[in-house]
């Protein structure tokens, strides 16, 4: 039976280079898929999905006006039977198009599965990644260690002089210079981590407690 899998991260842990690895699995035994992503994320250029290490495989490029379940029901009718639907950075997609996914799972019988950020840096949920959370048959997490090596939950964002900023647009695609993913301890304290602050070049201001994190 055909579900819809939510795949969430925070930032840097690898959600495009899963997503593209599970999409090769399913070409590499001969099967046909169909890709899509928000076209907001145009690092690697609109129409493809990448990761750092160098996969990457083409897409459907949408934006907030597209009938995603309309977009997968034409391109079935084009290539034939799917056996399955990639859908990256559903953070950015619109509740109805989360719903539009579903009906893609629910009326045409073709597995979903969706990868995206849960949290902003504000440490609340996107409306694409609330829906989903609401709608999805099964939720998967791709983990990502902190500096203190717990589990990275959360996602700071920083100025150049490492303040801690709180406000603002949150949505900012490719910069991820601008972000640090870490526990929920840190992100509370607002502890980029001894990587960055050398980065930066300028003084750890938590060096004092970091031996005992």
């Amino acid at each position: 039976m055909a579900k819809l899998i939510y795949t969430y991260a925070v930032m840097n842990s690898g959600k495009s280079n899963a997503l593209l690895q599970a999409n090769y699995n399913y070409i590499s035994e001969g099967h046909k898929t169909i890709l899509i992503s928000h076209k907001i994320d145009n690092r690697f250029g609109v129409g493809v999905i990448a990761s750092r290490i160098g996969l990457q495989a083409p897409c459907h490029s949408i934006d907030e006006s597209t009938n995603i379940f309309d977009l997968i029901q034409e391109e079935v009718a084009k290539i034939g039977e799917v056996a399955c639907i990639f859908a990256d950075e559903v953070q950015f997609y619109t509740e109805d198009q989360i719903e539009q996914l579903s009906d893609v799972v629910d009326v045409l019988n073709i597995p979903v599965m969706a990868y995206g950020l849960k949290t902003n840096f504000q440490g609340s949920l996107f409306d694409g990644s609330s829906k989903i959370l609401a709608y999805a048959d099964e939720i998967r997490m791709l983990k990502q260690v902190c500096h203190c090596k717990k589990q990275s939950n959360m996602i700071l964002r920083y100025g150049p002089d490492g303040s801690i900023q709180k406000d603002g647009d949150p949505i900012a695609v490719g910069a991820e210079s601008m972000y640090k993913s870490v526990c929920r301890k840190h992100w509370k304290e607002g502890n980029l981590g001894q990587a960055v602050y050398d980065k930066l070049g300028i003084k750890n201001p938590f060096k004092s407690s970091e031996e005992n994190v």
